[in-house]
């Protein structure tokens, strides 16, 4: 399993959200650009985290962010939390018994990172 430290996931927040909004959160930037930024940062990021477990080839990470790439509404999978399984079915061509901890790495990566931004975002404000 990949870890990830609070750290890690702080520094990252920060500077995406200084990439978004600017070192001063003063940047005007519509709400719609803040979140596709973030979510394509945080898929980048879960992404990164995923690709990085023991096992996984170079082949099939190109293979993934190809189809990623190429197929609209491809991207869905990877965040299926009800049917899981068949998620996990459908990846493991590419990613065969790490499959499951593929799905899990990833979410889990992007989820931690959507928090940081969002603690990143509520700090500035405050302050």
């Amino acid at each position: 399993m990949v870890t990830m430290n609070n750290e890690e996931l702080e520094s990252r927040a920060k500077v995406i959200n200084d990439a978004i909004y600017g070192r001063t959160r003063k940047k005007k930037v519509s709400v719609s650009e803040a979140v596709n930024q973030h979510i394509r940062e945080s898929m980048r990021f879960g992404l990164e985290k995923a690709f990085s477990i023991e096992g996984i080839t170079k082949e099939s990470a190109e293979a993934l962010v190809q189809i990623l790439g190429e197929e609209n509404g491809s991207a869905n999978i990877l965040f299926a939390k009800e049917n899981k399984s068949k998620a996990i079915e459908m990846i493991t061509p590419l990613f065969g018994v790490k499959s499951s901890e593929f799905l899990e790495t990833f979410q889990n990566s992007f989820e931690a990172l959507q928090k940081a931004l969002e603690q990143d975002a509520k700090t500035l404000s405050a302050s």
